[in-house]
């Protein structure tokens, strides 16, 4: 049986030189935008090994790429740490 498709895949950007992958956009308090982002990096010392790294960048640091669908990716708004909902 195969798997049901992936309706939206997470598209590939490019951030700092390195690819990633494009998990979400954060509004911030002050009505900044921020990219979450995820790659894969291999272990020093341990060729053999994998590790996932995730951070989040500022917006304009992210590259879009040719071929890419954009339009899916989720946006969060940050809270200010302040408030109280």
């Amino acid at each position: 049986m195969a798997a049901p498709p992936v309706p939206h895949p997470a598209p590939l950007v490019r951030v700092r030189g390195r690819y990633a992958v494009l998990v979400a956009w954060v509004g911030t308090p002050r009505r900044g935008l921020r990219a979450r982002i995820t790659w894969v990096e291999r272990e020093a010392g341990a060729p053999a090994r994998w590790r996932w790294e995730t951070a989040e960048v500022d917006a304009a640091e992210v590259e879009p790429l040719r071929g890419q669908l954009y339009r899916y990716v989720p946006r969060e708004d940050r809270q200010d740490p302040g408030s109280v909902t």
